[in-house]
């Protein structure tokens, strides 16, 4: 069970003083910077940042989070010994998303609440290359399985394709939380509007949510940019270009539009607006189809 279930965590967070939460919050943001900006440095070079061997490397003795990435070697043995350890959920989905995305931001993490099964407080499907890993945390599995002979402890799942073909299924393992996971996700959902919780480097899909629900879906647009190459599309737009009543779009503005496009990749709907500001612009964002597919945990595993 989990130990922090019982305890006022949400009386916790709120007695804690704003100057101590700003101070902790600016010390860990400087922190992680510093352990990501080593994680891109590694990786460049081919090297894991944890145990600074080769990524491709496998040492039977030196387990590593890279183990994941199915160097070769490895196999399925190898792999379920180590998830039956004890393992930080938090840590390991980190590492996860901060490998997916060095290859396409936020395309490579299917993690939409509104894909999310009943019943399943995380559940996110993460690729990278020809690796794919869904992370399964069902609210049961948060305080174990009473009277059963597995998974009787606080627990996730974690499924592993490699080449669309499964290689670890979810049952094979049930991963073992750490006290300080346990803690997080108590605060989590004791905390709601109170205790925030991010992916620092780490975003996935998701953020189309999280725009749109705090108010900052316009920024997000701003921001976006075309790209020649379909399969490096994280985000598809929509732009519907509406005239005024008893007018029409120019042709000629248009042709120019698309013509600047092509060179500043900017998307067409944004220079329109600008060079006609009468012009109704209605964008829409929605995940591309690069996103992956949210795999779901079955009965059956």
């Amino acid at each position: 069970m989990n130990p922090y279930r019982d305890k006022n965590l949400n009386e916790f967070l709120q007695n804690i003083p704003q100057n101590t939460i700003d101070y902790e919050t600016s010390k860990q943001d400087i922190e992680n910077q510093k352990v990501h900006e080593k994680f891109i440095r590694y990786l460049q070079r081919g090297k894991c940042s944890l145990c600074e061997h080769s990524i491709d490397s496998f040492i039977i003795n030196e387990p590593c989070f890279h183990w994941l990435l199915l160097p070769n070697g490895i196999t399925k043995k190898d792999v379920v010994k180590y998830l039956n350890n004890e393992i930080s959920f938090y840590q390991l989905e980190s590492y996860l998303r901060w490998i997916a995305n060095t290859e396409l931001f936020i395309g490579n993490i299917s993690d939409l609440d509104e894909d999310k099964p009943v019943n399943c407080f995380i559940c996110e499907t993460i690729k990278y290359r020809n690796i794919e890993w869904t992370i399964n945390v069902g609210e049961a599995d948060k305080e174990g399985h009473e009277n059963s002979l597995v998974g009787n402890k606080p627990h996730y799942h974690l499924q592993i394709l490699r080449d669309n073909k499964i290689f670890i299924k979810f049952n094979d393992v049930h991963i073992r939380f750490t006290d300080n996971d346990l803690f997080t996700m108590e605060c989590i959902s004791q905390g709601k509007g109170i205790f925030k919780f991010g992916h620092t480097y780490g975003e996935g899909i998701s953020i189309l949510e999280e725009a749109s629900e705090n108010g900052w879906i316009n920024e997000l647009d701003a921001i976006s940019k075309n790209v020649d190459d379909p399969s490096q599309a994280s985000i598809h737009r929509q732009t519907i270009i509406t005239a005024p009543p008893g007018k029409t779009i120019s042709g000629d503005d248009f042709v120019k539009a698309v013509q600047e496009s092509k060179v500043t990749k900017e998307p067409v709907g944004k220079i329109m607006s600008r060079i006609n500001s009468e012009l109704q612009i209605t964008t829409i964002l929605e995940p591309s189809e690069n996103v992956p597919e949210l795999k779901k945990r079955t009965k059956r595993g």
